[in-house]
């Protein structure tokens, strides 16, 4: 499959055209996106209808299309963890607010985890397969790998594949009390060298369109996507990662980059440094959540990043490289683990 488009709302300038794209360096402990004006890509009778996490969503689909230069898709899927957390949070505290009483149903119906690619599809009219899914951190990797398979049986020509993740207040500290970000504010561009506990929170919207062949738009080749069982040791990560290599007929010695979701958390960081070590001795690693923060879909960001390094041919200093990247990106592998010791594999080859 090939990635003849792509949008992507996150926490940096990326809603432009320039790449490598200005990095914002904040002292936080969450990054919240920057968005666009909605006005300029949304009509607005439509968009005052719609919630933060829709807008971001339709905003990037959009622009993924208008890049690969069509009006409307075969297909939408979908990959988020939370949802629509906003319209979730707003409804629920209706509930207790009201004593159950005089409720609203707009937040209940614009509350459920399809909302996004639903409303994508109402609005390009696309009336064939459209499916979102709600897998934790392997959201965004399902959404690829069903993709891949409708591409298989020939039927769908033009996919639309994006995962989006929303963080609200109210999550905020509801996950900040299980440890799980930094409990003083540090900046972004800082965190892969804060090695305690915790990480940034974060979110973002990115949407790819794939089709079965190149085009004078195409950013990359998706080569292959994987998500592991469980791996309890480390030599069962490398053997899968070099099985996986395999089946696109490379090795760790072909690839020309890694990109690794480290997120300055010491105890997740710890069990990237024996497979950093040994990835390193074969091809540059590079970081990414510094960028972005630490949420379910997050290798979604990572994947429109290596679209733009593959298509411009360079690897920005910002993305934390150790090595030097050679001057000519052929293969990009992106590895993120989950906590129950599984990982995800996204592979992209240059196109040409």
């Amino acid at each position: 499959m090939y990635i003849n488009g792509c949008g992507a709302i996150s926490p940096q300038n990326t809603c432009g055209d320039i790449f490598p794209f200005p990095v914002s360096n904040s002292r936080t402990t969450a990054l919240a996106c920057r968005e666009p004006d909605y006005k300029l890509v949304i009509p607005p009778k439509v968009s005052r209808r719609m919630s933060r996490v829709v807008k971001m969503g339709v905003t990037a689909a959009l622009t993924a299309l208008k890049e690969a230069e069509l009006e409307t898709v075969d297909a939408v899927l979908a990959g988020t963890g939370m949802g629509c957390m906003a319209e979730t949070e707003k409804f629920l505290c209706a509930i207790t607010e009201d004593n159950e009483n005089y409720l609203n149903p707009a937040p209940f119906i614009h509350s459920t985890h399809n909302t996004i690619s639903s409303q994508i599809a109402l609005l390009l009219k696309c009336t064939g397969y459209n499916q979102t899914f709600v897998h934790g951190p392997a959201s965004f990797e399902s959404a690829l790998i069903d993709g891949m398979m409708l591409a298989e049986e020939g039927i769908h020509e033009n996919l639309l594949i994006g995962g989006i993740d929303e963080m609200t207040p109210n999550l905020n500290r509801i996950l900040k009390r299980f440890g799980l970000w930094k409990r003083q504010p540090i900046p972004n561009l800082d965190l892969m060298e804060s090695q305690n506990k915790g990480t940034l929170a974060g979110e973002g919207a990115s949407f790819f369109l794939l089709q079965q062949q190149p085009n004078t738009t195409t950013y990359a080749r998706l080569a292959d996507v994987a998500i592991s069982p469980q791996l309890r040791h480390q030599s069962d990560e490398i053997a899968y990662i070099n099985d996986f290599l395999e089946k696109s007929k490379l090795s760790p010695d072909h690839l020309d980059l890694c990109l690794l979701g480290k997120n300055g958390d010491s105890r997740i960081d710890s069990s990237y440094k024996a497979l950093e070590n040994r990835i390193q001795q074969t091809c540059p690693t590079s970081a990414y959540k510094h960028l972005c923060g630490e949420y379910a879909t997050a290798s979604a960001f990572a994947m429109w990043l290596a679209c733009h390094c593959l298509k411009s041919q360079q690897v920005p200093d910002y993305l934390a490289h150790h090595d030097p990247v050679g001057d000519h990106i052929n293969s990009v592998l992106i590895i993120n683990r989950f906590i129950n010791n599984r990982i995800s594999l996204i592979l992209l080859c240059a196109h040409q």
